[in-house]
């Protein structure tokens, strides 16, 4: 396979679950520079590669994505604090994904009312 080229899922698959040595390093940062961030927490996680981990937190604060960050969370729930779901919610409001922005809001305690983030039905 060459460097560029992506596992398939059968092959991510067979990867992820070997009990030989893969080189989660390399995988992951391949699937983070095609933007497949989900692919890429598999294999840092897979090997404990935090600060591959601690990239797509930053991503997923810096895009508004809720769904990513709570995955972030359940696997490295330390490093998942009150401030970064503050910071992805104002991010997610302001790129235009209410929900994502409520959610966050509701993961670090916070309950609002529906309606209160713009952009959301009422």
């Amino acid at each position: 396979m060459a460097r560029s080229e992506l596992p398939d899922p059968l092959t991510k698959r067979d990867l992820l679950h070997s009990d030989k040595p893969v080189d989660c390093q390399k995988y992951a940062d391949m699937f983070f520079e095609k933007q497949r961030y989900n692919d890429a927490i598999d294999f840092y996680a897979k090997d404990e590669l935090k600060e591959g981990l601690r990239k797509v937190k930053q991503v997923a604060i810096e895009e508004g994505d809720y769904f990513l960050l709570r995955r972030l969370r359940g696997i490295l729930p330390e490093e998942v604090t009150e401030a970064d779901w503050q910071q992805l919610a104002g991010n997610a409001e302001s790129k235009g994904k209410a929900n994502f922005a409520r959610w966050a809001d509701e993961e670090r305690g916070k309950r609002d009312a529906p309606g209160d983030h713009e952009g959301e039905e009422q």
